[in-house]
C-alpha cells in the first residue's frame, strides 16, 4: 500500500494517472506497493521474475540478453528518468525475446499487479497509449541494437551507445566504467579504452576516472 503523497509523486512524472477517478485512485493506493532492490539483485532470470508493472522511483536497472556462450548484450536501461517497466510476460510476448533484469544501483520501484494494471488500461485510453508508446520505443531500440551489432563497426556502435546513454539519462556527464561499456557492447575492455582514447584525442569526449563527458559525437 502507498500513501496519497506517493501517488502525487507518481502523477508528477506520469500525469496520465491523474485521470483516475476517486474509486480507482483509492484502489491504486491499496494495490500498489514500494519495493527496494539492492545493487546486484536479479529481478528476472531463469529462477526468478517480478511479474508486475514497475514504475522506477530511483535507481538503475539493466535489461539484457545472453548468447549461447553466456556473452551479454545490452537491450536497454531503465532509470528513474525513464520510469515504466512493463511486466515480463507482456514484454516477452511483444518482443519475442528472452531477457534478464539486474539492478545496477540500489533501486526503488512502485509495483502494480499486472492484472489490475490491465484493467486500468482497458478503462483509460491514455494509460493504454502510454503502454503502447513504451513498447514501441523499446522495440525500436531493440531493432537498432540488433542492426548495429550486425552492420556497424565497433567505433560506430560505441558512438551510438554513448548517444543512447546520454538520451536515456538526460545528461552528457556519465558515470560509467570502461568495463561496463565493454559488457554492454559484448567486446573487450581494452578495445573500448582504445576507441575512447581516440574519441578524446579528436575532442569528442572528456575522460575521467569512471566518468565520460560527451562534447560532440558527429
Amino acid at each position: 500500500m502507498i500513501t496519497a503523497q506517493d501517488f502525487d509523486e507518481i502523477v508528477k512524472y506520469m500525469p496520465v494517472f491523474s485521470e483516475l477517478d476517486q474509486q480507482d485512485r483509492n484502489e491504486f493506493l491499496s494495490k500498489c506497493h514500494i519495493t527496494i532492490f539492492s545493487k546486484g539483485t536479479m529481478l528476472r532470470d531463469k529462477k526468478t521474475s517480478v511479474d508486475a508493472v514497475m514504475l522506477i522511483r530511483k535507481g538503475l536497472l539493466r535489461i539484457y540478453t545472453t548468447g549461447a556462450n553466456s556473452s551479454e548484450l545490452l537491450l536497454y536501461y531503465i532509470s528513474d528518468n525513464t520510469g515504466l517497466l512493463l511486466s515480463a510476460p507482456r514484454v516477452c510476448q511483444s518482443m519475442a525475446i528472452d531477457y534478464k533484469i539486474r539492478a545496477i544501483e540500489n533501486s526503488e520501484a512502485f509495483l502494480i499487479p499486472d492484472e489490475y494494471f490491465s484493467r486500468l488500461e482497458r478503462k483509460y485510453a491514455r494509460i493504454r497509449k502510454m503502454v503502447d508508446r513504451a513498447l514501441a520505443v523499446r522495440f525500436d531500440y531493440l531493432l537498432t541494437v540488433i542492426n548495429s551489432a550486425i552492420q556497424d563497426d565497433l567505433s560506430k556502435r560505441l558512438k551510438k551507445y554513448l548517444e543512447y546513454i546520454c538520451n536515456e539519462f538526460k545528461s552528457n556527464d556519465i558515470n560509467i566504467t570502461h568495463e561496463a561499456i565493454s559488457r554492454d557492447l559484448n567486446c573487450s575492455r581494452e578495445v573500448v579504452t582504445r576507441f575512447l582514447s581516440e574519441f578524446k584525442a579528436k575532442g569528442l569526449i572528456e575522460l575521467g576516472r569512471n566518468h565520460i563527458k560527451i562534447l560532440k559525437l558527429n
